[in-house]
């Protein structure tokens, strides 16, 4: 990148890290010079990826502290390669986010917008920060969450720099499910606070065809649309699917991904009724519903092992014939219905066949169809005989494997992704 000039602060929900595939924003500034980009961020766990190495990080639970202990400092700043000790804070903070995550109920969702509308974020280390690195330009994010949204105002505000908005999610229309009274209320709380910020963007990016379309006429906008990109894609290579065929998924199993993974289990223990043809290995971080337990655990069908880094998640791609993509079979809304995974360009790299099981309401499914990068099972009807023809036809499996990886590499490259990121920031 060619923008020495440019001194730009990006925020982030997440902790930037390199031992992970959720590295959107370090991908796309890892040749950013060092000295010239700061990241801040709210979430637990110390951020380790070497595309930045000056950090602040603000503890949501020192926030929750400040309300009662005013004194507490509620923020930090670190630099890559300072010897940091394992702070009790982000342990219960880590611990306190995967209990909820998992239920995501709405008293809980309202009760942390109220720990952030009342604690004492805006603290002198903040105010330091910012004043000593002065960003002129910043990067931010325009989440689903309401607090992480006025912190970005709070540094406009400030600091007056130049800003581009990435839109993740939808976070803007009513298209959700269900349409309870919290729903509603959050939603127009969060959409106020959306709207507010995009109209402070000097530019901002989508990360997929259809929320571009969404978001262009929701705000009036022409958005600019970026995509994770592809580094050093290697050069495809040939490959004869095994015998049985081997499957792979790794990440989480949120939002409907369960229980099409269940379908999808018990499609393969029809196949291999007569010997084992499909062999699926899981690695998640999600604790399996009880209720489906029984249906995705199955003993030469499908192995479900603890997660792994993303260093072994690679090396278990190259191995793997089929890749697995799932979304929710369901007709429903939900944050992800506009959201373009992270996890498609890796797949793309890794030049193997992608298996993509999923609705194309979801704007991740919908790309990879109308692309033709993927295998893709549209309904819960369509897994068993899309199974079936990659057995039966396994040139299926190769040519998928080559249409996925050009994609990936005609659209997704790099130098292309960051030579439209360098125009909006020269701009």
């Amino acid at each position: 990148m060619n923008n020495n000039n440019h001194r730009i602060l990006v925020c982030t929900v997440g902790a930037w890290s390199d031992s992970v595939g959720s590295n959107t924003m370090s991908e796309l500034f890892r040749d950013y010079p060092k000295d010239k980009l700061a990241c801040l961020y709210i979430r637990s766990n110390r951020s380790d990826s070497e595309s930045c190495n000056r950090y602040f990080h603000i503890f949501e639970g020192r926030v929750m502290k400040s309300i009662f202990h005013r004194n507490v400092a509620t923020g930090e700043e670190f630099r890559l390669g300072d010897v940091q000790n394992q702070d009790n804070d982000l342990v219960e903070e880590k611990a306190r986010y995967d209990k909820y995550r998992r239920k995501l109920r709405w008293p809980y969702l309202f009760a942390r917008e109220f720990v952030w509308l009342f604690g004492q974020w805006k603290s002198k280390e903040l105010d330091e920060f910012l004043d000593d690195f002065n960003p002129e330009v910043l990067v931010c994010p325009i989440e689903s969450y309401i607090h992480f949204n006025r912190i970005n105002e709070y540094i406009i505000n400030r600091k007056k720099p130049r800003v581009i908005g990435f839109l993740w999610d939808d976070n803007f229309t009513y298209k959700q499910q269900p349409h309870s009274l919290s729903y509603k209320i959050h939603r127009w709380w969060l959409r106020h606070g959306v709207r507010r910020l995009v109209a402070k963007c000097e530019s901002v990016v989508a990360l997929s065809p259809k929320m571009k379309e969404e978001a262009d006429a929701a705000f009036g906008i022409n958005s600019v649309l970026l995509t994770k990109p592809i580094f050093d894609q290697p050069p495809f290579t040939e490959y004869t699917p095994n015998e049985p065929i081997k499957m792979l998924y790794t990440g989480n199993l949120y939002v409907g991904r369960d229980e099409t993974l269940a379908n999808i289990v018990d499609a393969i223990k029809k196949v291999n009724k007569d010997g084992q043809k499909i062999i699926l290995d899981v690695y998640t971080s999600t604790i399996i519903k009880k209720e489906l337990e029984d249906r995705i655990k199955v003993d030469g069908c499908c192995i479900v092992h603890e997660p792994i880094s993303q260093s072994e998640v690679l090396r278990l791609q190259k191995e793997t014939d089929v890749l697995l993509f799932l979304e929710s079979l369901k007709q429903v809304g939900g944050d992800a219905r506009l959201s373009f995974s992270t996890k498609i360009t890796d797949y793309f790299c890794a030049g193997k066949c992608i298996w993509a099981v999923g609705s194309n309401h979801l704007s991740a499914i919908d790309y990879l169809e109308k692309q033709d990068a993927a295998v893709c099972s549209l309904t819960k009807e369509d897994v068993l005989p899309t199974l079936v023809r990659m057995i039966s036809d396994k040139s299926m499996v190769s040519e998928y494997a080559k249409k996925g990886w050009l994609c990936g590499h005609d659209k997704h490259d790099a130098n292309t992704i960051i030579s439209k990121l360098n125009k909006i920031i020269n701009r």
